[in-house]
């Protein structure tokens, strides 16, 4: 029972924040993740047309008052300060519809390179990887590559594909191997 009781609340919390975040300039949209490997821990994600429209919207009253109220509900604990993003590059399989992508998966790599000095070939790496996957991965929704603000050498990688087989079969894929194979991370 406590379960279900925590679910609805949980149910119930999203819906308010999306109400909350729809009335703010510059929202784009939100998406709620929930973790494989620990089902009680979820990962928020909110999209912005810009950054001072993303920090704008954290210092309204109505947003100050849910967050309030969420952090002493007992239901979350932040794992981790907001970090923000910026858009490197985004590769979407073909003629996706981006408010309909069907998919249960989204896989996040965070890397931090040694030096800002190799970004330029990391984001190169990158997008040759995001093509492959495009062209040859079954499952393959969209590949985006993000660059922290605050630090050039630090990026996250968000991979989106149809369901959890895909993601784990991606690299098998010849071609992709291929690529990885001739790039290896530690060049």
């Amino acid at each position: 029972r406590l379960g279900r009781a925590l679910k609805r609340l949980w149910d119930t919390m999203q819906d308010e924040l999306a109400n909350v975040l729809r009335e703010q300039s510059g929202f784009l949209g939100m998406t709620v993740l929930q973790s494989y490997g620990n089902p009680g821990r979820y990962t928020l994600t909110t999209r912005w047309t810009d950054r001072d429209a993303s920090q704008a919207s954290s210092r309204g009253q109505r947003f100050t008052a849910f967050a309030r109220d969420l952090l002493t509900s007992g239901l979350v604990r932040p794992l981790r300060m907001t970090e923000a993003y910026e858009s490197v590059f985004e590769v979407d399989a073909e003629n996706l519809d981006p408010s309909r992508v069907d998919s249960s998966c989204e896989v996040w790599i965070d890397w931090t390179l040694k030096s800002a000095a190799v970004a330029p070939a990391f984001e190169e790496f990158s997008r040759t990887m995001a093509e492959t996957a495009r062209r040859y991965a079954p499952g393959f929704q969209s590949s985006r590559l993000r660059r922290f603000l605050g630090n050039d050498a630090r990026y996250l990688a968000i991979v989106i594909v149809t369901d959890r087989a895909a993601a784990r079969a991606r690299y098998l894929v010849p071609q992709v191997a291929a690529v990885l194979e001739a790039n290896p991370y530690t060049a």
